[in-house]
């Protein structure tokens, strides 16, 4: 054990802090107006979106931002745990290293602002508070010192995931280009899909939720089949589509876009009961975080929305990133129905001819050796006519939920006899 912390000692020295510019200064405003004006910042969220901005787009996952949790702008030090993960300790005892560094290094934050304030070292305090532009008045020192104690957290960067999710995202930009028309939602939402799992349609999170867009249970089973043989959720196709249904319903229930990203997150009710309590039909997110008080929104909502805006912004004007400079490749994407029970493995492989991405294309499909009852939802990424199998017209994709489209096999006989 003694081994083990002198060796984490010689590892803390290689951890460096670091201070990396941003450019979002240069863009908060919408220059070039290529944001909706639905996703405008407001001033109350400027320094939280501009945070995430960065952690989006300066920070890669070995550095470790520890900052304020209500005003995450400000920033106490930017750990790089590079050299620790080039070491050749295994995965485990890499993770365990840096969990303890982080803990050390906010504990020591902590420790100290709670001592001076103990001890009355006023002049202490105040340099504290100017080395990190934190803004304070003398007779309120002392509780803002407790208070910053408090909520210190850290933050992964996010930068190399972001990266890998827009490769993702690039595969099938022509689809989405399309289904934001087909629904007439506006394209600023592929921020979503981002922000939930860096676009990874394999995403599973500790509470349940699947997928890019990340439906729990029991909000993807209104929109999605569900069980042990199908899951939508994990099919980015059909549950984008899912995802634009749900997102335009929001819309039709709140008549705004903003709130409409807050519904996809908490869901329905705390704007309904915001509305109530507030006696405002005309929400507005300042008066949703301001006034609106309750145990089960705070926090995560507020990050939410600024985690969003900060990836409109950045899927807008960061060069790296910015979809409207990128030519669309016209990757067709085509669903299909099955007349007949079907064995998706056997399927699959008498259409390989046409296509080799039919396996990565049907995730959704769990267990593609059984033989599947008629109405098993398939996808390619070609077009054919079999007297068979039943294409989902684009009608279908806009008014039926993907969970419903089963039926349209039930309306045809199977041929094969």
């Amino acid at each position: 054990m003694v081994k083990y912390f002198i060796f984490l000692l010689i590892i803390f020295k290689n951890v460096h802090s670091s201070d990396i510019s941003s450019s979002f200064d240069s863009i908060q405003n919408d220059p070039l107006n290529r944001i909706n004006n639905h996703f405008i910042i407001p001033s109350f969220l400027l320094n939280r979106t501009k945070f995430w901005y960065n952690i989006y787009s300066k920070y890669h996952d070995k550095n470790i931002i520890i900052h304020d949790k209500k005003n995450p702008n400000i920033i106490f030090e930017v750990l790089d745990f590079s050299n620790v993960y080039k070491s050749k300790l295994n995965r485990f005892t890499n993770i365990t290293i840096q969990k303890n560094l982080i803990k050390g290094k906010i504990k020591a934050i902590a420790t100290f602002l709670k001592i001076n304030v103990k001890k009355k070292r006023k002049r202490k305090l105040i340099s504290f508070f100017k080395k990190y532009k934190i803004p304070f008045k003398s007779r309120t020192l002392y509780k803002k010192a407790l208070l910053l104690a408090e909520n210190i957290r850290a933050q992964t960067g996010q930068k190399n995931n972001i990266n890998n999710g827009f490769k993702s995202f690039l595969k099938n930009r022509s689809f989405f280009n399309s289904l934001f028309t087909i629904f007439k939602i506006p394209e600023e939402f592929i921020a979503i899909p981002f922000l939930e799992s860096s676009f990874n349609s394999d995403a599973q999170s500790k509470v349940g939720a699947k997928g890019a867009w990340q439906f729990m249970d029991y909000v993807g089973k209104s929109f999605f089949v569900q069980n042990k043989l199908i899951d939508h959720r994990l099919n980015i196709y059909l549950s984008s589509i899912g995802a634009m249904q749900l997102i335009r319903q929001n819309y039709r229930i709140l008549k705004r876009y903003d709130l409409s990203v807050i519904a996809y997150n908490s869901g329905l009710k705390h704007l309904f009961k915001a509305k109530r309590k507030l006696k405002k039909n005309d929400l507005m997110l300042k008066d949703l975080f301001f006034r609106y008080k309750h145990p089960g929104f705070g926090f995560a909502s507020i990050n939410f929305i600024s985690e969003f805006l900060a990836l409109v912004y950045l899927l807008k004007y960061n060069p790296n990133y910015s979809i409207d400079n990128l030519n669309n490749q016209n990757n067709k994407i085509f669903f299909y129905t099955t007349l007949c029970k079907t064995i998706p493995k056997k399927l699959f492989s008498n259409l390989s001819s046409y296509s080799k991405n039919l396996n990565l294309l049907n995730k959704h499909i769990l267990n593609k050796d059984i033989k599947h009852n008629k109405g098993l939802v398939f996808i390619t990424d070609f077009d054919f006519k079999n007297k068979n199998f039943k294409k989902i017209n684009t009608s279908t994709i806009l008014k039926t939920y993907p969970r419903y489209w089963h039926r349209i096999a039930h309306r045809y006989n199977c041929s094969i006899k």
